[in-house]
């Protein structure tokens, strides 16, 4: 009979059930995607480290984040080879390059140079052309999602592409996916000597990055002290060095904040729609519901009208709202921006729905408790 009453009361006010159904999928929408922005960025700024096979990465002191890095001197990378306990090393290189498109427009991109046979760093999931081509002239990979905006008005970019970095020729050969970063700046993958080519801020004896696994029976954090010794440069484990570059964007950047800012309003100006079109509902009502107090319906049962016409908002909302944040997240991942939808943020997303409805129905059974069932016949 609860749920019964609970139905009839939304359906016989159709237009109230559907601004407070809008409340709901606008805060599932909101919260949804700052907070898949939110984790996706977190790991789109920290997409290379994460991919790597490196134990440690040598970097210049006090490195904030990856895409930032300054140089070192190469001959790190020959006395790192040379330290005890380095099973493999190899270099890296990464700085700031201008793209022309088709159209003459220029785009930045973020150059990573690598070594020839690179095993410990590069492109992943490769869905066109041969990442092994990075080896020929002017070789390079970049992420699929890219095409159209770096490819020129009127034209995608396809395998085989000639097209200039700071003025210098260079040939796609391979097309990744998945492969972003946080400033939605996208990473383009060359050998060393093609990066270098590019790359106005570097000369043969400077690299970004020395990258290092550890031999059988040494563990990352004793080979990253060992080489922390090695001058004017700091070692970092991978995972210290993911954690730090998400950490620099997230919260020292405080873009984070903006993100969970913008959630936390979606909950509120969410709550307050629903919750003023459950009052409205239940004081239009008011009759019918003293009607039931003075049949012997308990304050306990008139709650549970309202908290199930809440229920019942907030599971139509949930839904409508996850279809919602999916068709966003693809037109936005279109767009350069990546954003992370997960079973995790799923349920998270449906414990906050339920706690929005739980608390917007406050009001209205506040009011209910305090009803008279002699009100009827006073009106």
């Amino acid at each position: 009979m609860t749920a019964t009453i609970a139905w009839k009361n939304l359906l016989h006010d159709p237009v109230r059930a559907l601004t407070a159904l809008a409340g709901v999928v606008f805060a599932v929408v909101l919260v949804v995607l700052q907070v898949g922005i939110l984790v996706g960025s977190m790991k789109a700024a920290s997409a290379v480290i994460d991919h790597s096979r490196a134990d440690v990465w040598v970097t210049s002191p006090n490195a904030d984040n990856f895409d930032f890095g300054h140089s070192i001197p190469e001959r790190r990378f020959y006395q790192v080879l040379g330290t005890p306990g380095v099973a493999r090393a190899e270099r890296m290189i990464l700085a700031w390059g201008q793209w022309d498109t088709h159209d003459g427009r220029q785009q930045s991109v973020l150059v990573v140079g690598l070594e020839p046979d690179a095993r410990l760093a590069g492109p992943w999931e490769v869905v066109e052309g041969d990442s092994s081509l990075l080896r020929s002239p002017g070789g390079i990979a970049i992420d699929e999602r890219e095409r159209d905006r770096y490819g020129g008005e009127g034209r995608a970019l396809g395998l085989g592409d000639d097209v200039e970095i700071n003025g210098r020729r260079a040939t796609v050969v391979a097309f990744t996916r998945g492969v972003g970063s946080f400033t939605t700046i996208p990473y383009v993958f060359a050998t060393l000597d093609n990066a270098v080519e590019y790359l106005n801020d570097f000369g043969p004896d400077r690299v970004s990055y020395v990258l290092a696994t550890a031999s059988p029976g040494v563990d990352p954090e004793t080979l990253a002290a060992r080489l922390s010794a090695l001058p004017e440069v700091e070692v970092l484990t991978t995972r210290q060095y993911s954690n730090r570059t998400r950490r620099y964007w997230i919260i020292d950047t405080g873009m984070g904040a903006g993100l969970i800012l913008t959630g936390v309003l979606g909950l509120v100006v969410g709550t307050v729609i629903v919750s003023q079109t459950i009052y409205a509902m239940t004081v239009e009502k008011r009759r019918e519901f003293g009607t039931l107090k003075a049949l012997g319906y308990s304050a306990g049962s008139l709650a549970r009208i309202v908290l199930v016409q809440s229920a019942v908002l907030g599971a139509v909302g949930y839904v409508v709202g996850l279809g919602a944040s999916d068709v966003v997240q693809g037109f936005a991942q279109r767009r350069g921006v990546t954003v992370e939808l997960s079973p995790e943020i799923a349920a998270g997303a449906a414990v906050l729905t339920a706690l929005v409805c739980s608390i917007a129905s406050l009001s209205s059974i506040w009011r209910l408790a305090g009803m008279e069932p002699a009100m009827v016949f006073r009106e």
